[in-house]
């Protein structure tokens, strides 16, 4: 069970936005408190990808300066779709997606909700190691489940045969998916959390 201070970082990253470049953001574990809250209309820089080839996480700085450690971390939502880095970048909310994907569709939004919520960096690495019963999970392989987790639903209407990395990176995503589908899913308003 997640602690209270874990919950109310986790709700906070909806706060974060939704990037043109078709990425949902989450915020940085602890430092995500204290980050300024990125509004449609605002500025983000958006850094290079971290994480396996086929799959990233990429840090988001608000007021579109790179400066300090990241604010936020976006998480890609559109397979297909080659992202762009090293650039100012303009904050969106949920409503002005840009793409075409399943994402359009309000019950998937919930779903991606869902599993941003519940994955890394919303949760700290060993929180999130832990509910996937992975307690020794590596950050990359975090990455790779909530990734791979966004792009099925996304993108696809089923559970594909992702090139998976490790076991854990496995196991963490079959968490994700498992925890979305038994769950109705979140929406910008329910995921949010009083500021701590």
């Amino acid at each position: 069970m997640r602690s209270t201070k874990s919950a109310m970082r986790a709700g906070r990253w909806v706060a974060g936005a939704l990037l043109a470049l078709g990425a949902v953001v989450a915020p940085v574990g602890l430092g995500a408190a204290t980050a300024a809250e990125v509004e449609p209309g605002d500025a983000v820089y958006i850094g290079s990808k971290q994480g396996y080839g086929g799959t990233g996480v990429f840090p988001i700085w608000s007021d579109g300066v790179q400066t300090g450690d990241p604010d936020y971390w976006a998480y890609c939502i559109e397979h297909d779709v080659s992202a762009r880095t090293g650039l100012v970048g303009t904050a969106g909310d949920i409503d002005s997606y840009l793409g075409s994907n399943h994402f359009t569709d309000p019950a998937v939004a919930g779903k991606v909700l869902w599993v941003l919520a519940n994955s890394y960096p919303a949760v700290s690495l060993e929180e999130f190691g832990a509910a996937a019963g992975v307690p020794a999970i590596t950050r990359n392989d975090a990455i790779e489940a909530t990734q791979y987790a966004l792009w099925r639903y996304t993108d696809l209407t089923f559970d594909a045969a992702w090139a998976w990395e490790t076991p854990d990176s496995e196991a963490a995503y079959w968490y994700l998916v498992n925890g979305a589908n038994a769950s109705p899913g979140l929406s910008p308003r329910t995921s949010r959390s009083p500021p701590p």
